[in-house]
């Protein structure tokens, strides 16, 4: 027995702590993968210019306080997803738009903070329902007006009512 571990260690060593290797580091991938909190509500912010990560995550916090814990986990996280995109502007960036285009097809975010609702409107041909509701607590957070925009055919355009609903106040 001792001499056939030798044998298999002398000509297949490298082979097997490559293996090892390739396995610890699958398990580690996996293991990353699964431990990721997922969010309770996504949200798709669409604005010219970039939001700072201040801005980000003060709006993140606003959103935060009125959502409520959907999936089972604990806490209420809420996902921003940032879309740097000027609607109906010349040089647009395409990376952008398409980012924006797979989050509208596949009904990733339930409500889009915009600063130009006309133009998302056209651009999607009235996909969301405008919010005409008040925000101020989305204002104080950056400085920035936004209109507010709901999926109705989201899967879970409920929760998100309910938090546009705490959000104004009502």
């Amino acid at each position: 027995m001792k001499k056939w571990l030798e044998n298999v260690l002398y000509h297949y060593g490298t082979v097997l702590l490559i293996a090892v290797l390739v396995l610890a580091a699958g398990g580690y991938m996996l293991f990353q993968q699964n431990s990721v909190p997922e969010a309770d509500y996504t949200i798709g912010v669409v604005c010219p210019e970039s939001l700072s990560s201040e801005e980000t995550d003060r709006l993140r916090q606003a959103f935060e306080a009125a959502a409520e814990d959907v999936n089972g986990d604990g806490r209420a996280a809420v996902q921003l997803r940032v879309y740097r995109a000027a609607l109906g502007s010349e040089g647009q960036d395409p990376t952008q738009l398409g980012a924006l285009d797979a989050d509208l097809v596949g009904k990733v975010s339930g409500i889009f903070l915009l600063s130009d609702p006309a133009a998302f409107d056209a651009a999607t041909g009235g996909l969301c329902t405008r919010d005409l509701r008040k925000f101020p607590s989305l204002r104080e957070a950056t400085g920035l007006e936004f209109a507010v925009a709901a999926r109705p055919d989201h899967p879970k355009a409920a929760q998100y009512t309910a938090m546009l609903g705490k959000l104004a106040g009502q």
